[in-house]
């Protein structure tokens, strides 16, 4: 199997996960349910649950769309819009098809790590509403910081990748 392919299987089953997620914790979240949190962990901001649930789809489905779209177009994109390092060498036509596949695994893997970002912060969220009495803070700054290291190493492995060979 291929980056692209496992990387698209690990998609789908994180965008499944979040459906499944909606659908296990709709009944069990209160009418109004806590949404937003102030840097020391408590509720500032409010939504009936039925909006929340909404909220929390549409935004799984755009970027769900946004990602699997990149992945899927990635080789009509004119090389003078995409930002690649070493961009005429990369793109020469000996490689191109190559590094199209390998850009379109890039996408897939930061999308799956921003589902992941997605479901975690939302599991946060429906613990803090079963539990009021939780401080959801560090859970969610180590959520955060998480996904920034995963977005900064995805960062330094992209720009590596696509460095000249010696």
């Amino acid at each position: 199997m291929t980056s692209r392919t496992t990387a698209f299987c690990i998609f789908c089953g994180l965008v499944l996960l979040a459906i499944a997620h909606v659908v296990y914790y709709y009944p069990l979240m209160p009418a109004m349910m806590a949404s937003h949190f102030d840097f020391a962990g408590q509720a500032n901001g409010w939504m009936d649950k039925s909006s929340f649930m909404g909220v929390y789809a549409a935004t799984v489905g755009v970027i769900a769309l946004i990602f699997f779209a990149m992945s899927l177009v990635m080789q009509k994109i004119p090389a003078w819009m995409m930002n690649l390092p070493n961009k005429d060498y990369w793109l020469a036509p000996e490689r191109r098809d190559d590094t199209y596949r390998r850009l379109s695994a890039s996408m897939m893997w930061i999308g799956n790590a921003t589902l992941l970002f997605m479901i975690a912060c939302m599991q946060i969220t429906f613990r803090t509403n079963l539990q009021p009495a939780w401080n959801p803070s560090t859970a969610f700054l180590t959520t955060i910081g998480s996904f920034v290291a995963v977005v900064l190493a995805w960062t330094v492995v992209y720009l590596y990748s696509f460095r000249l060979p010696k």
